[in-house]
């Protein structure tokens, strides 16, 4: 899985400008067509930097079919804000520690070697600290763009502290607003300040909802922050990358082999489930096929986060009830079945069993300085167990839990 996370970083750090336009043409969705705007603007000017930073996930889980071996299969790849490594990695060493001391009952004998190391905190610093060094300005700071009122602080908070910590930068939060309304960019220099903060790092935990862009303020930020020197994570392309009609066109026939090797792309290809485009002219096909039989089949719009799924009989109603334009803001995904177990969670103080499911991330972490390589690493692991009747949702709807793996021989 960590090989195949590697692999699909490769293929979303090589798209380029021809591609992503061609692959985002249809799309009609608003939100998406905003940043398509200012990727095209800021290519248009000439990109005031040629340092990249990617701190991305890639989510996978395992699809039993009667009959078949054992598959994995790529749920998506968040190219943007991708949470919960710190606290993944306080998972790991809690459940870590709660096996040396014993206080893990199984018939199963617990090794902690059996855990995998996982430091995706400290992978994810390293990442922040290596891009702020090619910057090359030690005084500037890391910014993490948060929204208003942050719930998700704690893993954030963490991540702060480990950059310090372990290198020694500062990073402080501001919000989208807060560049809005104070955000400075030098039209000589392009170095990018606020409250007389010179930034090297613009780090999104934030900007990846139409609602994180209540008024044109936010809007406007976006692009002064995109037409700054300072290092994005991610930039303009590569949160366009991770849209899901990419997801979709790189499982056509031959795209991947426009990014990588034939060994490669035979490799990658193995963890794509079946996509299918709600354009062009296999759209009553894919249609009917999706409602005969609608158990098998999930309808993603271009969104990030959770709540924006369509299933079942809801997802019947809208293919049939959405006009051309509206269908090619989504793409249709076969459903990847996982074998559901039985376990115990501690919800609002009760434990509580629970029917559930997992889902694996591995992060990756890569810093360009132009053509250069500067680092390009597998940035650890989140597991979620996540409730298996509940469709959409995550961690911090309380639909699923952190979680860490435990190998065995089998």
């Amino acid at each position: 899985t960590l090989s195949s996370s590697s692999a699909a970083s490769d293929v979303y750090k090589r798209q380029d400008k021809e591609f992503l336009t061609k692959a985002l043409q249809s799309v009609a969705d608003p939100f998406t067509r905003s940043l398509l705007k200012i990727y095209k603007q800021v290519n248009e000017e000439g990109k005031a930097t040629t340092a990249e930073l990617g701190i991305h996930r890639s989510d996978y889980m395992m699809h039993y079919d009667d009959g078949q071996p054992v598959a994995y299969y790529q749920v998506e790849l968040n190219t943007i804000s991708s949470s919960f490594g710190c606290l993944s990695s306080v998972t790991s060493k809690y459940h870590k520690y709660m096996i040396e001391r014993g206080f893990i009952f199984s018939d199963i004998p617990h090794d902690p070697s059996a855990l995998p190391q996982n430091n995706a905190g400290d992978n994810i610093a390293l990442g922040l600290s290596t891009a702020h060094k090619v910057y090359g300005n030690t005084k500037a700071v890391v910014v993490m763009l948060v929204l208003p009122g942050e719930n998700n602080t704690t893993d954030q908070r963490m991540l702060e502290y480990k950059l310090w910590e372990n290198h020694k930068i500062a990073l402080i939060r501001r919000t989208l607003t807060d560049f809005g309304e104070r955000g400075k960019l030098d039209s000589t220099s392009k170095v990018l300040t606020i409250d007389n903060h010179e930034v090297s790092v613009a780090y999104y935990r934030s900007g990846y909802d139409p609602n994180h862009y209540p008024t044109s303020k936010e809007w406007d930020a976006r692009l002064l922050i995109e037409r700054s020197k300072a290092i994005k994570c991610p930039d303009i392309a590569y949160h366009l990358a991770g849209t899901k009609k990419v997801q979709q066109v790189l499982a056509e026939k031959d795209v991947l082999e426009r990014f990588l090797d034939q060994k490669q792309a035979v490799f990658l290809r193995q963890s794509f489930t079946g996509l299918y485009s709600l354009e062009g002219p296999n759209v009553e096909q894919v249609i009917a096929m999706v409602v005969e039989k609608p158990e098998n089949y999930v309808m993603k719009p271009q969104r990030e986060g959770g709540g924006h799924l369509l299933y079942g009989d809801k997802m019947t109603q809208e293919l049939k009830r959405m006009s051309k334009e509206e269908l090619a803001d989504y793409i249709i995904m076969e459903r990847i079945k996982p074998k559901h177990f039985d376990t115990k969670v501690l919800r609002d103080g009760e434990v509580q069993d629970m029917k559930a499911v997992y889902e694996l991330g591995a992060f990756g972490i890569f810093v360009y300085d132009g053509n250069k390589v500067v680092l390009n690493i597998d940035g650890g692991i989140l597991l979620r167990t996540k409730s298996a009747t509940k469709e959409d949702g995550g961690v911090y709807s309380g639909v699923a839990a952190l979680d860490s793996p435990f190998l065995v021989d089998h």
